[in-house]
Formats: structure tokens, sequence, C-alpha cells
């Protein structure tokens, strides 16, 4: 008679496919977490919340969702036929591969802005328009989570241009942002719509000599926060629209000065700041958004511009003026020069005893909302990605 087989330890002979449902049920969850942060990246564009916070979602997903499905209990998974010691196993693989991956990334992206991005300034040409609109990305939703210039942006921002109504526009809302990136040797130009030709001062001074004086203050305002370049577009006061004529002269601007970042006004009225909505203001933020976005990059588009060989360009970020911002640039530092600029403007603000503490008040209170330390100023923006 022949011995009967005794069977072996629980699980002993179906090792193979113990070790298939592991690697299995990690690249389950490894597909789920892919898919709910594919949802977030779609969701950025109408959540301003999922936008601000993106980069810790995704590391909660990645590194916290396997946490959490360990939690379950036996009996969850002994419905499906499974035991707990391989789901076990299958999500520490997962866990220890995103522990490892998700460092990886974040070094990778720290070294793009340190060493890929610094060589743009001798091989500009070299980091394609999709690779820095995605950085952009990056840098407007960190900049919301840190409220800080990310670290090598301005090495990215090679050329920059500001594109405002009215002279002193820039530097009631802009200098800042101007004075901290032309300190890290951004070269950055002025587009003025108007010459300020129906400025609300008190002189009998004639529109002609009005234009002269506001053009000279605005030159000598640049100059304190270090441009040099200036145009003049010399749109009447009081009149700017949106017109196929305005986005082709700012459009013009644009591929002249070819510029990576464009700085411009708010398009959107503003309710509860009503002078911040100067119908002059709403006007050349329109105007300048459609300016960047078809008609600078599009060689379609004003065929006049290519018989002047000026060839279409990408401008692959714009911050817009915002009380209601993504994004915020810490301007303590350089809060002098800004007050010093707008000073400049004395037939608009000479009579203004409560010039610099009124900028100030307003710097404070953009920083305190972004949630800056004590006694931090900050001018605050809307990152638009163009690509």
């Amino acid at each position: 008679m022949s011995a009967e087989r005794q069977p072996g330890p629980p699980g002993h002979g179906d090792a193979g496919p113990q070790r298939q449902r592991v690697l299995g049920e990690a690249l389950l969850v490894f597909g789920v977490a892919t898919l709910i942060c594919a949802g977030l990246w779609q969701l950025r564009v109408v959540s301003s919340f999922i936008h601000a916070n993106l980069h810790a979602l995704i590391a909660g997903v990645f590194l916290y969702l396997p946490t959490l499905l360990l939690l379950r209990r036996r009996e969850d998974f002994a419905q499906y036929g499974l035991t707990v010691r391989p789901i076990g196993r299958g999500l520490q693989l997962f866990l220890l591969a995103s522990l490892i991956v998700f460092p990886l990334f974040t070094v990778g992206l720290y070294g793009y802005y340190h060493v890929v991005c610094a060589a743009a300034r001798s091989h500009r040409q070299m980091i394609p328009l999709a690779l820095r609109g995605m950085c952009v990305h990056f840098a407007g939703s960190w900049r919301r989570a840190r409220w800080r210039l990310p670290p090598g942006f301005a090495q990215m921002v090679l050329a920059q241009v500001v594109v405002v109504a009215l002279p002193e526009d820039i530097e009631v809302g802009t200098a800042g942002a101007v004075a901290t990136l032309t300190k890290k040797g951004v070269e950055v130009s002025y587009c003025l719509v108007t010459s300020g030709d129906a400025g609300g001062d008190d002189s009998e001074h004639t529109k002609e000599e009005r234009v002269a004086i506001r053009e000279a203050e605005q030159t000598e305002a640049a100059a304190v926060v270090g441009v040099t370049k200036l145009t003049f577009l010399h749109w009447p006061d009081g009149q700017v629209e949106p017109t196929l004529l305005l986005r082709r002269e700012i459009a013009r601007v644009i591929r002249i000065q070819r510029p990576d970042l464009v700085i411009t006004q708010n398009p959107e009225r503003n309710w509860e700041r009503i002078f911040a909505s100067h119908p002059d203001h709403l006007a050349t933020g329109e105007a300048t958004m459609r300016a960047v976005y078809p008609d600078a990059r599009n060689p379609h588009a004003f065929p006049e511009l290519l018989r002047e060989g000026l060839e279409p360009h990408a401008v692959w970020v714009v911050w817009v003026s915002s009380a209601q911002p993504t994004m915020v640039v810490d301007i303590t530092k350089v809060f002098k020069r800004k007050y010093k600029a707008l000073a400049r403007h004395k037939s608009q603000v000479g009579h203004r005893k409560d010039l610099k503490a009124m900028l100030r008040l307003w710097a404070r209170k953009t920083a305190k909302d972004a949630g800056l330390g004590k006694g931090r100023l900050a001018e605050g923006y809307k990152v638009i990605s163009t690509n």
C-alpha cells in the first residue's frame, strides 16, 4: 500500500501565482494612482485649489494611497479570494518604489532649474518651448505653495516686456517684480499704450507738453529699477480699446523684443476696487493677451509684420496683475526702489505725503494674504502658461 502524500505548508505550492498576484496588485494600484493624478492634472485648470496644491496632492496619492489601503480589514480582501499577506507585500513593493521614484523626480526637477535653465542664458534655443512651458507650470504651482519665486526662474527668463496703459501704472503695480528680475540679470523693456496726455493733474499744460513731461517721468522711473528700453504707442489717453490695430502694435513690440515673459494689466473688472479697473487698463490687458496669443506667434496674423522682417514669437508665460493672485513676488528687499520709481511721477503723485505708506499698506496686505512672514511685502499675479 502506498503512503498517502502529506500536504505541504499552506501556500507552499502556489508561490508562483502568489508572486503574480503581488505584482498584479502593485501594477493595479500604480494604474489607479496614475489615473487619479491625470484627473488632478486636468482639473487644475478649473480648480484654483488643485492648481495651487497639485504637487502635494500627487505626492499624497503616490505615497499615502498604498498606506491607506493597507489598513483595510482582512475580510475585505477575502471576498475577492485574496489573502492579506500577498496584498501587503504588493502594497509594500509599490510604496517602496514610490519612496524611491518621487524623491528622484524632485531632485531631477531641481537639477533642471539650476543646470538646464541656467544654461539657457547662452543656449536659449536648446530648451524646447514645451519644456519651458512645463517649467512655468511648476513655477506657478510651487509658487502658490511656497510663496517664493522659484529657484532658477530668472535664469529661464532672458527677456521680459511689461505692457500697461499709462505712465505710473508699472510703478504702482509691478515695479517690485521688475526690480527683482533686473537684479537677477533679466532684460526688461516697457511698452506703454498711452503717454497719459489726459492725466489727472490741475496744470494748464497743453496736451503735447503733458506728453513730454509724463514720458520723461516714466523714463526716469524706469531707470530706477534698471529698465532703459521704453516704447510709447501714443494711443489717446482714455480712449483705448482692444482693436486689431492695437493688437498689431503690441504684437510688433513682442516680435521685436522677443520676451519669454510678459507682464500686463488685468482685463477683468474688479468691482471691489473700481479705480483699479480704469477702462484703459481693461482694454490694454485684453489687447495684450490677444497679442500674446495668437497674434505674435501666428505667421499669418498681420502679414505686414513679416514683410518688416519681424518673425513670429511665442511668449511662454504671462503674469497678470491681480488682487486674487496664484503667485506673489516678495518685494521686501526692493520696496525702496519701487517707491523711488513711483515718486519720479511728480506731476501725478508729487502732492501725496502718504505715498510711501500707501504703497507699503497695499504690498503688506498682499503679503499677509499670501501667508508671508511679518513685515514682508509682495505683489500679486495670476500666472498664465500659454503653451
